[in-house]
């Protein structure tokens, strides 16, 4: 849930009207704002550009609502009469813009990428991490209806099983002098608008993470300026490169984007593509069609529905019903943060022609540790002095189980776990777990590590375990989603998810969000797992212990609608 600040400043309005504020009315800025103007009981209430043709265009399409113009985005930010802010200026102000924005209370739709630098995606981090707001990012090919449905049948594994490889490109012929000079200045200079990779490319690669449903730990590239004479990039705007990342999860990403191709180039066609392979096949797909290509078939089969075929994006559509509905956009800050650290990354692996690691960037998509628990909104499932006053225990003597400071400790033997008294069905649940570090030795049958974890949607027990779905904490598979004693989920993964790990014995943290049968996982403060359509829906929830010495911290849980 968002903060009691926005919704309190909508319905204090009458029937809920949503003001907008727009900054930057250039070639993207003029297509958004009749975007907005075409949703409900929305008003244009201010048009920002420093250009005044630029402005005067914007005060022209938004001449409905008699909106305030403003020369001074500052000043703007001060203007009372402002719910919402989109911001379509060139790439190296956006972050400044939105972070202040935020800061101001407003919700703010903001065009990609969020910034250029990894300062900049920081201080944007910072101020949403503080904010009542939200901002929702402007990668527009996640509100592709034919994008969606195809990654949703990926995500499945049904279709694919389990995704491996991605290759991606986005080629053209190369640009004609004519449309080169019409380019602004801004985007041609690498500083201000961060280059191909990351104005440009970012919609694509973005996607590439979508499929890999994970982020890069490395990328190494090479690209230049090959038109019209070959010249080194960090200067001018490349028009063509090529990138090779490695995600969290194991998945291969070959990316090119290469303004040398011919139209007559038939073995490998233009345009942007991207092939997803897994083990049943591969999925080759744009976004507007999607075939799937079974590993021994020679006839692809189209996999979208008639229905979604030609259907449009409705990514400001959605925007404002997150407003209204109090909920976070699926492209939200952690989406846009993501995406643009990703080709950050592929570019200064070009730039410095080396490999490039997610660290070298030097920016976690983890909150700072905070002295405050529960978080706000949340309320604590940790007991005070003894576990029955959260818990019950199962398959174990209760004495396993101590509470020790802030910890739930358990001995591990024999195996058992704890039952929380209430059942859930809408909620996020947070917890950190780790294994007591000395006296670990590795044995065949444990693959390694220790085991431990969370049942949630817990029913009756069968077996010495409940039937539920297991959100795992051994040590090599966390990140694990699966049913047990005949539950059932579809789309979710078993196996090693994650190679990036902790040093053994060190916390780790889930955040597991359970919403009408979907459920998803972060671990660490990265998505590694989802599923959706578990039977059953609701249940306990429930600590593990499997063997070996295992304790639990911070956990909390905020119910939902």
């Amino acid at each position: 849930m968002l903060g009691a600040l926005g919704a309190t400043a909508l319905s204090s309005q009458t029937g809920g009207e949503i003001r907008t504020a727009f900054i930057g009315i250039g070639i993207r800025g003029k297509s958004l704002v009749p975007q907005v103007l075409e949703q409900r009981n929305t008003r244009a209430t201010a048009i920002c550009d420093v250009d005044p043709n630029a402005r005067d265009a914007g005060l022209t399409l938004a001449k409905r609502d008699s909106p305030r113009a403003f020369t001074d985005w500052r000043a703007m930010l001060d203007f009372r009469d402002i719910d919402a802010v989109v911001i379509a200026t060139p790439c190296y102000l956006h972050a400044e813009m939105a972070a202040a924005a935020l800061q101001a209370g407003k919700y703010v739709y903001c065009e990609k990428p969020m910034g250029i630098t990894p300062e900049q995606i920081q201080m944007v981090l910072d101020a949403s991490r503080r904010a009542k707001s939200f901002l929702q990012i402007g990668q527009q090919l996640r509100y592709f209806p034919v994008v969606r449905e195809a990654l949703r049948q990926v995500h499945s594994g049904d279709l694919l099983g389990r995704t491996l490889v991605i290759k991606a490109q986005r080629d053209s012929l190369p640009l004609s002098p004519e449309a080169e000079a019409r380019r602004p200045a801004w985007y041609k200079d690498v500083r201000y608008s961060g280059d191909l990779i990351v104005e440009n490319a970012i919609h694509n690669i973005d996607v590439c993470n979508w499929i890999a449903n994970s982020r890069p730990v490395a990328a190494f590239g090479h690209g230049m300026k090959y038109f019209p004479q070959p010249r080194w990039a960090g200067r001018e705007m490349m028009d063509g490169f090529s990138v090779e990342y490695v995600y969290l999860n194991g998945v291969h990403l070959d990316y090119s984007q290469l303004y040398m191709h011919p139209r007559g180039l038939r073995r490998m066609t233009n345009g942007q593509w991207y092939v997803v392979y897994g083990q049943k096949g591969a999925l080759d797909m744009t976004d507007e069609s999607a075939e799937f290509c079974e590993m021994n078939s020679t006839q692809p089969r189209d996999i979208i529905p008639a229905s979604l075929k030609g259907a449009k994006e409705n990514a400001m559509e959605e925007f404002f019903a997150c407003i209204r509905e109090n909920r976070r956009p699926f492209a939200d800050v952690q989406v846009g943060a993501t995406a643009a650290l990703t080709t950050i990354m592929g570019r200064e692996s070009i730039y410095r022609g080396r490999s490039v690691t997610w660290d070298d960037l030097g920016v976690s998509l983890i909150p700072a540790s905070t002295t405050t628990y529960p978080s706000p909104g949340f309320v604590s499932l940790m007991p005070k002095r003894d576990v029955s006053e959260h818990w019950t225990v199962e398959g174990a003597p209760a004495s396993i189980w101590r509470v020790v400071g802030d910890e739930i400790t358990c001995e591990g033997k024999p195996n058992g776990f704890l039952r929380s008294k209430k059942t859930y069905r809408n909620y996020v649940l947070r917890a950190d777990w780790r294994f007591r570090r000395e006296g670990w030795v590795a044995g065949r049958d444990d693959e390694g590590w220790p085991n431990a974890g969370f049942f949630i949607h817990a029913n009756e027990t069968v077996k010495n375990w409940p039937k539920s779905f297991e959100v795992q904490g051994h040590f090599g598979e966390a990140g694990s989603l699966f049913g047990t004693q005949g539950a059932t989920i579809k789309g979710a993964k078993r196996g090693v998810i994650v190679r990036d790990r902790p040093l053994f014995g060190d916390w780790d943290r889930y955040e597991i969000t359970s919403q009408d049968g979907k459920v998803t996982i972060r671990l660490n403060g990265e998505l590694v797992n989802e599923g959706y359509d578990a039977q059953p829906a609701q249940g306990n929830i429930c600590l593990q212990s499997e063997g070996w010495e295992v304790h639990y911290r911070n956990v909390e849980i905020r119910e939902l609608p």
